[in-house]
Order: C-alpha cells, then structure tokens, then sequence
C-alpha cells in the first residue's frame, strides 16, 4: 500500500525526472516570456539601424576579411572598415545633394524669370501658391523624417563595429541554442547567407543596371552631364519609396523646357516602361532563384516587408521568408526520416 507523502519537497523529487524537467522547462518558458517581450521592445527602436548595419555587414565582408589578415588587431580593423563604409555613404550623400540642390536653384531662377510659365502657359491655371503652401506646411515633417533617418547612421556605425569584430563568435553562440544538427545549422546558416546576399547584391546589381538604361539614353538624347546623372539614378534605384523616377521625370521635365517635346515624351516613356519595370520583372527572379523560392512569394516578402517594417523591410522580408522556409525543410526532413523508421 502507498503511503503519501506529507513533504511536498519529497513528492516532487519523487517525481520521474522527464516530469521534472518539462515542468522546470515550462516554468521557465513562463517567466521568459515577458522578459523576452521586453527585450523586444528595448530593441524595437534600433532595429533598422541593426538591420542596415548588418546589410553593411555583409556587402563589406569580403573587404574585411582580407583587411582582418593584414591587421591582426581585430578592433582596429573593424574601426578601419567602419570609418570607409561611413566615408562612401557621407561622399555619396554629400555629391548627390549638391547636385540636386544646384538643380533646384536652377529652376527656382527659371521660375523667378518666367521662363517656366512662357513654355508651360498651362500652369497659370493651376494654383500653385497651394501646393507651395502645402509644400512648406509638410515641411517640419519631412525634416523631422529626415533627421531621424540621419540619427540612425551613427547607431548604424555603432552596430557596424560589433558585426564585425564579433561576427563569428555570435554565430557560435546562435548555433549553440539552435535545436538542429551541424548540418541542419550549416544549412540554415548557408541560406541565411544567400538571403542577405541575394536581397543586397541583386538590388545592387538591378540598380546598376537602371543606371546603364538611363546613361544609354542620356547620352542619345544629349542631357548634360549624363555619367552623373546616371549614377545618381543608381543610388536613387537603392532607395526605397524614391526610385529612378526622381531623375528621369525632371529630365523628361528639362527637355519639355528646352521646346523638344518628342526628346520629353520618349524620356518618359523610357523612364516608365523599361528603368522603372525592369526593377520589378528582374528583382524577384535573380533574389528568388538564389533563396531557392518562387518569384511571386519573394515579390511579396519584399512589398509585406516594407509595408511592416519600412526601408529596412527590403532585407527583413525575404529574411522572414526564407528563413521560414529553411526551417519548414528541416521539419519535413525529420517527418520523412520518423515516417522511413517507423516503416
């Protein structure tokens, strides 16, 4: 006959140590849980400038490494190739809004003189002292929009340095509390990896390429400077919710001002249908094939990602995607290897 026992303390180390375990697990799944909500939302706030710094993470790897062979100083090396990525960003930043701050005086003294209402007499019509009006009422919006993305980029360093320095060793410690064999993690950590290359060489790539298509026809169609303007439209093509639209519309808009509206008409046409298109019909074919998914699903992981997350959804979408993916295939992988045992 079983006697219970009055000591609580005896009956549960009495208790099968699997019962044990699970409840110590669940008990501790239970007061992680609100820690781990307010990790998230401690982290929330940087998380673009995480997410940047990790694309720059990746796009300046290969330079890195070689660099880390030369300097055995590991933090010396991560502050070297912090400070030229910080360079590149400011000089490009700097050189494309001195060009389009010159542009914009330009037409303001085009404006003042009149020129712009002899060649376009329909805009006397419109009210534009409205649109200015509410130009300038959006104004302290969009400085203060714009401030907050430039207070990023210091953060965005910050993390830049710790990617760097201490990339291998977070992987090492990511892996040791991933559920998955080594060649389960070597796996998932190789898609990972084709995902943020995929996401940022392609959008590199296409951008490059929108440059060409523009150079190619700025150069046919006679706009002034056209090597600059073509780069300009590259680095635009990066930018989500810009695009090429903001130097090929004023171009097709300069050409209209010169009295040569075929030239006008043809640069729209070829800014709408092929520079701003091709973004569209090659992104999801050269990042999908490479993240081993259908074009329409990574189509929308980049439109869900940015919707959710803003600019830096662009890599945080397909991420999302296709690390669900990855991690669905080793659920199917086990599934198959217990139906194959259980046979």
């Amino acid at each position: 006959m079983n006697v219970p026992e009055d000591d609580p303390k005896k009956a549960i180390e009495n208790r099968p140590t699997s019962t044990r375990l699970a409840s110590s697990l669940l008990l501790l799944l239970l007061l992680a849980t609100p820690a781990v909500y307010g990790s998230y939302r401690l982290f929330a706030p940087f998380l673009p400038a995480m997410t940047w710094a990790l694309a720059f993470a990746v796009l300046a790897h290969p330079f890195h490494q070689r660099l880390t062979a030369r300097v055995k100083n590991v933090n010396l090396s991560a502050a070297i190739s912090v400070v030229l990525v910080a360079s590149a960003l400011i000089g490009l930043t700097a050189m494309v809004s001195e060009r389009l701050a010159r542009q914009a005086v330009q037409a303001a003294h085009m404006w003042d003189a009149g020129e712009i209402h002899r060649r376009l007499p329909f805009l006397d019509g419109l009210n534009l002292q409205g649109g200015v009006n509410e130009i300038f009422a959006r104004l302290p919006d969009l400085i203060r929009s714009s401030a907050g993305a430039l207070s990023q980029l210091p953060t965005s360093m910050f993390c830049l340095f710790f990617f760097l320095r201490d990339g291998e060793k977070s992987l090492e410690y990511l892996r040791s509390w991933l559920p998955l064999s080594a060649p389960e993690i070597e796996e998932l950590g190789r898609r990972v990896n084709d995902i943020l290359s995929a996401t940022l060489f392609g959008k590199i790539a296409i951008a490059a390429i929108q440059g060409l298509l523009g150079l190619l026809m700025f150069l046919w169609l006679g706009l002034p400077a056209p090597i600059l303007w073509a780069l300009i439209m590259s680095v635009f093509a990066l930018v989500p919710f810009v695009g090429t639209p903001i130097v090929w519309v004023p171009a097709a808009f300069y050409f209209y001002l010169q009295g040569e509206i075929g030239k006008a008409i043809f640069m729209g046409l070829w800014g709408l249908l092929v520079v701003s298109s091709i973004d569209n019909i090659l992104y999801p074919f050269l990042v999908g094939a490479r993240m081993q998914l259908h074009p329409l699903v990574t189509f929308i992981g980049v439109v869900g990602g940015l919707g959710w997350f803003g600019a830096c959804g662009l890599i945080l979408g397909p991420l999302i995607l296709a690390t669900t993916a990855g991690l669905l295939e080793v659920c199917r992988k086990r599934v198959s290897a217990f139906v194959e045992a259980s046979q």
